[in-house]
């Protein structure tokens, strides 16, 4: 869960003249927002089991934050031997962004990562070190 796409989903239901599925479904979508690297994908059939409504509220909500330019929808499909398969949607939180691009900076990079020794090679390094005095 991301608590600043949650903060800037409550500023814009506050904001912004929502119905009251949308502002579900906004909330829903923020819940599952991945602050650290700006991801949100749940499939329709997640947010409406999520929220308790019908699958049809939810593809009318999210069309409706679409037009209101408070989310953007990416349409993923995957390619079989047979053609392409639908996958779940991707959606990107415009109120989110900010925050999710701020938070990858922070972030070190994969090489940082591999150079940085773990807890691991430290047990290895200690048990290496018994085996020495020995």
């Amino acid at each position: 869960m991301s608590f600043r796409a949650m903060r800037n989903a409550f500023s814009s239901i506050k904001a912004i003249k929502l119905t009251q599925s949308a502002k579900l479904v906004l909330l829903a979508l923020s819940n599952r927002h991945n602050q650290e690297t700006g991801r949100c994908d749940p499939s329709v059939k997640t947010i409406s089991k999520d929220l308790m409504i019908s699958v049809r509220a939810v593809r009318d909500a999210l069309r409706e934050l679409e037009a209101r330019d408070l989310i953007e929808t990416v349409h993923r499909k995957a390619r079989t031997g047979r053609g392409q398969k639908n996958r779940t949607n991707r959606y990107r939180l415009k109120t989110a962004a900010k925050s999710a691009g701020g938070m990858r900076q922070n972030l070190p990079t994969k090489q940082e990562i591999l150079d940085a020794p773990s807890a691991f090679d430290d047990l290895a390094m200690a048990c290496e070190e018994d085996l020495e005095d020995e």
